[in-house]
């Protein structure tokens, strides 16, 4: 193709390119779905112009610098490519611009900027097709410099549109930054705690850039407002509320908020966010005019934590503490610098004279032993503590209210102490618990259960089901079902008893000198080791027997599953009551 026609196609292009620019999909009665798929290819495009042009920009620096021969024929082929691919781009980009929802007047300067590039990019071309292509003129040079500018101004655009007007500049070393005003205990919850979550998940789509569905929620006006689905938030009704029945979609839905592959919400936050809308979702209330409910009253606890020091720093702290015939100190690993500790003859000195190994220590077991609430007093700075042993002890309800600091417990027996329902209160705002005993205290199975319904993650759990049941959905659509005068070869249905392997548990837990049966019978097995055989002791009593009398079945692991319960509680008789249990040959003479 000759000179001329190749300007007339790429003047006809641009042309056409402008022609898109300009057209608004209003005035085409709305975007054709075709439309809307090609649109959704420019975050895919946009970068390959950009890659292109930078190759050029590398090859003319190299030939400046005399690094390298000038390129001519390389430099005018990837001019060409970057034009090509530039169209493409400003092509799919007008097409996704359609969909609205963005800044005016941000979008206009970014259409019309990738417009230039196209443009610019398509005089190179001209300006390298003339014959001095081996000393290039000053026009090229000039029209270089532009596209470069030009291409900068217009990813900048593109990065405001999508991701806000301060994203480039946010995080300059340099820049003046305003004074931010402090928000004290005395501020608005909106302010301190539901506004900065919509800017985390929900401003970055429905801000003041980018609104879709014409819904603004970087201010409780805009939230309040609604958008083109109608209000966003109804005061007093969180179910009923849009905005967060979309946080409460599975992830494959389509009006899924925020979409799969943006920062998503914590369940803690959601329900902080349905709190506050349930409670009246007033922008000026402070949070002592507000009902502070247990679901959300962790929320509005600083939950600290101490610094765990290395092994050097803190064995010289073990060594110079007085010795004492009941007292294990022990790290819990060969190579982790956190501390177990087992004090069963201890007295409340003993206690505080733990406290220099404070930052370390994540078990503590002061069970049947002759501490009071003094000693509570001094658990309580034991930051990091994660399971903690106080049965049979004189800890009372004062004692567990020093310890609602302790925000990473998540272990706690209370078995066999005076502590009443007044101590309920205290334990809602132990946020990571996750077991507790209350067996034998004055507290009632009133408020056990009530205790039970504020730790529950019920967020989390409700959409751990609704993913079990996509994929019971899921299953059921692979089932085939093969009808022949053939012999059945596999049966699609998974076993009536869940699928549970009697034989895999029996060599997992029971074989063995070592096994985990044989050391929880002689009290040399972790909590955490008693509760996943507890687990697995559960299943096992719902699993088919190979033989014998169900009956029987279930009493022997009845009795296991009880026994197990007995050594997590550490009662008086649990060895005891596992060992009899753990009569593996009374077992087998019926069921193998």
């Amino acid at each position: 193709m000759s000179r001329t026609p190749k300007i007339l196609v790429g003047f006809l292009l641009l042309a056409a390119l402008a022609a898109i620019t300009y057209i608004e999909a209003e005035s085409m009665g709305g975007t054709p779905v075709w439309l809307r798929f090609l649109g959704r290819f420019h975050p895919v495009v946009l970068h390959l112009p950009i890659g292109l042009f930078a190759g050029v920009v590398l090859l003319e620096v190299a030939a400046l610098t005399r690094v390298i021969e000038r390129k001519a024929d390389i430099i005018r082929l990837l001019v060409l490519a970057s034009f090509l691919s530039a169209s493409v781009a400003a092509t799919s980009g007008a097409l996704l611009s359609w969909e609205g929802g963005y800044n005016e007047e941000m979008l206009a300067n970014h259409k019309w900027s990738g417009l230039a590039i196209c443009a610019l990019f398509a005089i190179l071309y001209i300006s390298l097709s003339a014959r001095s292509v081996a000393r290039p003129s000053p026009v090229y040079w000039s029209v270089f410099v532009a596209s470069v500018a030009t291409l900068g101004w217009a990813g900048h655009q593109g990065g405001s549109l999508t991701h806000g007007s301060t994203f480039l500049t946010e995080h300059m070393p340099f820049k003046s930054r305003p004074v931010e005003v402090a928000l004290g205990p005395d501020a608005p919850i909106f302010d301190t705690h539901i506004s900065p979550l919509l800017r985390d998940y929900c401003v970055q789509c429905h801000g003041p850039e980018k609104v879709k569905g014409e819904l603004r929620m970087d201010s409780f006006e805009g939230l309040k407002a609604g958008g083109v689905s109608g209000a966003a938030m109804l005061a007093g009704d969180s179910a009923h509320s849009r905005f967060i029945q979309s946080m409460l979609l599975p992830n494959d839905h389509a009006d899924r908020m925020p979409p799969v592959g943006k920062p998503q919400p914590k369940p803690d936050e959601l329900a902080l966010l349905r709190w506050w809308i349930d409670q009246g979702a007033d922008p000026d209330a402070k949070l002592a005019d507000l009902r502070v409910t247990p679901a959300v009253a962790h929320m509005f606890i600083r939950a600290d934590s101490l610094e765990i020091l290395p092994r050097s720093e803190i064995e010289p702290r073990i060594a110079a503490l007085a010795s004492h015939k009941s007292r294990s100190v022990s790290f819990i690993a060969k190579d982790d610098p956190r501390l177990r500790v087992s004090l069963r003859q201890a007295t409340d000195a003993d206690v505080e004279a733990l406290l220099p190994l404070k930052n370390n220590l994540i078990r503590l077991d002061l069970a049947r032993s002759a501490i009071t609430d003094r000693s509570a007093r001094a658990i309580g700075q034991m930051l990091n503590l994660q399971s903690l042993h106080l049965e049979h002890t004189g800890v009372t309800d004062q004692g567990i209210e020093a310890l609602t600091g302790l925000g990473s417990l998540e272990f706690l027996n209370l078995y066999g102490t005076a502590i009443t329902d007044a101590s309920i209160v205290h334990l809602r705002r132990l946020s990571s618990l996750r077991r507790v005993f209350l067996w034998q205290t004055g507290v009632t199975q009133e408020a056990a259960a009530s205790l039970e319904r504020a730790l529950y993650p019920e967020l989390e759990a409700d959409r751990f089901r609704q993913q079990i049941e996509d994929l019971v959905q899921a299953s059921d659509r692979l089932k085939v079902a093969v009808v022949g005068g053939f012999p059945t070869l596999v049966d699609p249905e998974l076993p009536e008893d869940g699928g549970f392997n009697i034989s895999d548990f029996m060599r997992n837990f029971h074989r063995g000198d070592d096994s985990l049966a044989s050391r929880a019978r002689i009290g040399d097995a972790e909590d955490e080791e008693l509760d996943v055989l507890l687990r697995n002791y559960q299943d096992l009593a719902t699993a088919q027997p190979p033989r014998g009398d169900p009956d029987s079945w279930r009493e022997k692991t009845t009795s296991l599953i009880q026994a197990t319960e007995a050594l997590i509680a550490h009662t008086p008789d649990a060895l005891m009551r596992y060992t009899n249990a753990l009569n593996c040959q009374a077992c087998h003479d019926k069921h193998r």
